[in-house]
């Protein structure tokens, strides 16, 4: 007698099927906001259709396609493209609050200037724009890092799984090292955070 999250999906889609569910639910709430939108999968969206996308209703979506590629709870980019394209009036936000200047500028310059930046083609890349104009850092803003296999010029074979992932942690251990322990350092522990898959 458990039901888990995919069950609560799947017994809400079921009981809309007689339409009086709907009814009722859309009469109380006649107004919806999705945030996260990204996170949703197909059978979310066609609950949040049926019930919410008519006249008596409005439907804000809120999510960001880029962020649909970690699936979470299941959700997939599809589903998020099927209801932007349904959508009637879409807005964007370019605006970044969160990023300063220098870091908005690096981020543009690599991904506006590709036609497919994240593997389909109706996925674009929108610039952003620097809500902040504060001066930038002494240092650059975004440093990229390259493993070669070797120290050798010319490149055999790629680097195995394991020795790739033992050197990636070497390297970074050893930047925090670094940066922590710079005579003028400007950085505490606090300030720093590594992002991993697990």
């Amino acid at each position: 007698n458990q039901l888990g999250f995919d069950d609560l999906q799947t017994l809400l889609a079921t009981g809309l099927e007689g339409g009086e569910l709907a009814r009722r639910i859309a009469r109380r709430l006649p107004v919806i906001l999705v945030d996260e939108f990204q996170d949703t999968d197909s059978t979310q969206y066609d609950i949040l259709t049926r019930l919410f996308a008519h006249e008596n209703s409005l439907l804000f979506m809120i999510g960001d396609p880029k962020q649909a590629i970690y699936s979470f709870r299941g959700a997939d980019v599809f589903s998020y493209l099927r209801a932007r394209d349904h959508a009637q009036i879409r807005y964007t936000l370019t605006r970044n609050w969160r990023a300063t200047p220098g870091l908005i500028q690096a981020v543009n310059t690599i991904f506006a200037n590709h036609t497919r930046p994240f593997g389909f083609e109706t996925i674009g890349y929108e610039r952003a724009v620097a809500a902040r104009s504060e001066a930038q850092d002494d240092g650059a803003a975004m440093h990229l890092w390259y493993l070669a296999p070797t120290e050798e010029p010319v490149v055999s074979k790629p680097i195995p799984q394991k020795d790739a992932i033992q050197k990636i942690v070497d390297a970074v251990a050893e930047e925090i090292v670094v940066l922590l322990n710079d005579g003028e350092s400007r950085y505490a522990p606090e300030d720093i955070a590594v992002l991993t898959r697990t």
